[in-house]
């Protein structure tokens, strides 16, 4: 006969895991949001320590992997020329740009669709190039537009 535990945490949620059932020795019966059933210590569901079976992991590595469809596009390849500007030190603009400290903002620098939707919704047209305001500060939202060239080379 198993011991009953201090503490019945039948039918609670842990993460992604559903308790079942105390099957004795601190250890619990649990099934994930995604059918997997696996026998789980109290202590394990308690801390926090396991939120899943693994397929957590899995849905957030399959989402941060998955593309845009936006690879070849010339406002990617804008995206990407500017971020060799800044860190890449064998580009041969990064003198004027990464060596000089600017930089591209945490909001755009591993994020394209985030730069694509600022640029889509500030005026992005093929014929414009990326300006920045202050030429010193660096690529953001608050501080760049899309301009002509003649308004570039000024």
């Amino acid at each position: 006969m198993r011991n009953k535990p201090s503490v019945d945490l039948t039918g609670k949620r842990f993460g992604r895991w559903t308790v079942i059932d105390y099957i004795g020795q601190g250890k619990w019966n649990c099934k994930c949001d995604c059918g997997t059933v696996r026998d789980i210590r109290t202590g394990q569901l308690q801390s926090n320590h396991t939120k899943s079976c693994g397929c957590y992991r899995r849905d957030v590595t399959t989402k941060r992997n998955m593309t845009h469809g936006l690879n070849k596009t010339p406002l990617h390849q804008r995206w990407l020329g500017m971020k060799d500007r800044c860190y890449n030190q064998n580009d041969e603009s990064y003198a004027n740009y990464g060596a000089r400290g600017i930089y591209v903002c945490d909001e755009w620098k591993d994020d394209f669709q985030a730069f694509h939707m600022w640029a889509v919704t500030h005026g992005f047209k093929e014929s414009l190039s990326l300006d920045r305001i202050d030429n010193n500060a660096p690529y953001a939202p608050w501080n760049c537009r899309w301009v002509d060239r003649a308004t570039q080379n000024r």
